[in-house]
């Protein structure tokens, strides 16, 4: 029985039995047992207590538990009791129900309500019985090759690696598990974090696919963990690399899962690092468990196998490079500008030419914020071959006014974003030539 079905069957019976219940209730035989009671009378009880059922079944939503249907359903009842006696004065001009035998008629009508509960919940599929374990039994082959960061490099700063944060872009990340899922499983294009949980429409982010395993990547502020549904064994997976409790996000995902899909059970990780984790460890150790998951590891296979240094540091290796080749990517149709006007230009021209940006930046927010990033990349690329370039420009910014600066700083706010490595090494410049900030309200 669907669920709509059932709210059908929990609005619509209740009052027709109410009905019937007034009928044989008010009968000349029977309406002894409730003095003081017409049948006029209690068909103004059924009448009110038909509408609190299916109030109370209305405002009762999917995702709230069962017992909050029957709270709203017994006081709904229980104020009508009340109520009854004095609407049906009102209605009827002359006392056709008293309060003792509202209340009788009431327990009759709450009987009935029962009653239907029972035979909506006897209606319902018993759940398969659950498998104690998923037939998972892949072994782990990890490539223990190392890239070109060192285990000793990778572990020096645990924030900074050749001047980048270590901490994993989300969009990133999230491009790298769905090419791990391309033809495996369906990704959710979405990251659930704390800041979008109560928002997103989960119902809809998870019913993308049925057939094979879903799979959502979930944000927990410090580290990354990862839920999947697999729907051929009708478990959960729950992998966080550094708790073997759900979080809340995670708790989120699985409630709703659980909610949506035919479940057996969660499964959750029964072991993490021994030492405490930065989040873009993490981020590597969730795209490791979920590389092996879908080759056929199980959850004690990746707990007893966990990701070698080696392998994390071949990882970071990759990820290093996507942010090395990210600080030269230039804004779409400023190609020729970057080619023609900046090519050949030394130092204390480009210093001219985003000061004049910055001078005349706000006329037109747009044009001169690309010119600016422009400069930047070409900057970068000139330090890549001969190394102290960003200290020599922050030397001939000394020229630059406190509405120059501010402009600037503005921009480079926005372009941290992603051409961090470009914006923090010309902040350390020129704060160590001046000992200030670019930013002249600090």
């Amino acid at each position: 029985m669907s669920r709509v079905q059932e709210q059908v069957i929990r609005s619509i019976m209740p009052p027709a039995l109410f009905a019937a219940a007034v009928y044989f209730a008010g009968s000349n035989r029977l309406i002894q047992y409730l003095p003081g009671a017409t049948r006029k009378g209690l068909g103004c009880s059924a009448a009110m207590s038909g509408l609190a059922v299916i109030g109370g079944n209305l405002a009762h939503k999917k995702s709230d538990p069962e017992w909050k249907r029957a709270g709203l359903i017994i006081g709904g009842l229980a104020l009508s009791s009340i109520l009854t006696p004095y609407i049906a004065k009102g209605l009827l001009r002359r006392v056709d129900l008293n309060f003792k035998a509202s209340f009788r008629f009431a327990l009759v009508e709450g009987l009935i309500v029962g009653g239907v509960e029972i035979y909506v919940i006897g209606r319902r599929p018993l759940p398969a019985p659950p498998r104690e374990h998923p037939p998972r039994d892949r072994k782990i082959n990890e490539s223990l090759e190392l890239g070109g960061i060192s285990e000793i490099e990778m572990l020096q700063d645990p924030h900074k690696i050749r001047g980048f944060d270590k901490r994993v872009q989300g969009p990133w990340l999230l491009g790298q598990i769905q090419e791990t899922c391309r033809g495996k499983a369906f990704c959710v294009g979405t990251i659930i974090a704390d800041a979008n949980r109560e928002r997103l429409d989960l119902d809809a982010l998870l019913a993308g696919a049925r057939l094979i395993p879903t799979v959502m990547l979930v944000d927990n502020g410090d580290y990354y963990s990862v839920v999947v549904y697999e729907p051929n064994e009708k478990w959960i997976y729950c992998y966080n690399p550094v708790s073997t409790d759900q979080s809340p996000n995670e708790q989120k995902v699985v409630g709703k899962m659980q909610e949506l899909f035919e479940v057996y059970g969660v499964i959750h990780n029964k072991s993490t690092s021994q030492k405490v984790l930065e989040d873009w460890s993490s981020a590597f150790r969730v795209a490791y468990f979920l590389e092996h998951f879908l080759e056929g590891s199980s959850m004690d296979n990746v707990d007893a196998a966990r990701l070698p240094l080696k392998s994390l540091a071949r990882r970071l290796d990759v990820y290093y490079h996507f942010l090395y080749d990210s600080q030269c990517s230039i804004p779409e149709d400023w190609q020729l500008f970057y080619d023609g006007a900046l090519e050949g230009q030394s130092v204390e021209q480009l210093k001219n030419l985003m000061q004049n940006a910055c001078k005349n930046g706000f006329g037109d927010m747009e044009k001169f914020s690309n010119q600016i990033q422009c400069i930047l990349v070409k900057l970068w690329a000139m330090e890549q071959e001969k190394r102290g370039t960003f200290t020599e420009f922050a030397r001939a910014m000394r020229e630059f006014t406190e509405g120059e600066r501010a402009f600037l700083n503005m921009i480079l706010e926005d372009v941290g974003r992603t051409k961090g490595a470009i914006v923090n090494r010309l902040n350390e410049a020129y704060f160590s030539e001046y000992g200030k900030t670019i930013d002249p309200e600090v």
